[in-house]
């Protein structure tokens, strides 16, 4: 499980230092107005704004990163991985 973690956060690291942040970690507009698709039986509201923004902090919670999708420096030290330092040019 601590192997998963790591990768998963030197993912997101990773990410990090090549300018990707909470921006990226959406979805189209059409997901939260309009309805899914499936059969005849079946229907897919679209998805609650809100409820979506706070399961993504939710995540970025539980995996140690901060309100913007970045590795804290606090979880990456207890992983064993280099934080991530966004680009300052």
């Amino acid at each position: 499980l601590r192997a998963g973690e790591r990768i998963v956060l030197n993912e997101r690291a990773i990410n990090t230092e090549n300018g990707f942040s909470a921006e990226h970690d959406d979805l189209p507009p059409r997901f939260f107005q309009e309805s899914g698709s499936g059969d005849a039986t079946l229907h897919i509201p679209p998805l609650d704004r809100s409820a979506f923004l706070s399961a993504r902090d939710n995540y970025y919670q539980v995996r140690g990163c901060d309100s913007h999708g970045i590795p804290t420096v606090e979880a990456c030290t207890d992983l064993g991985i280099e934080p991530p330092y966004p680009d300052s040019s």
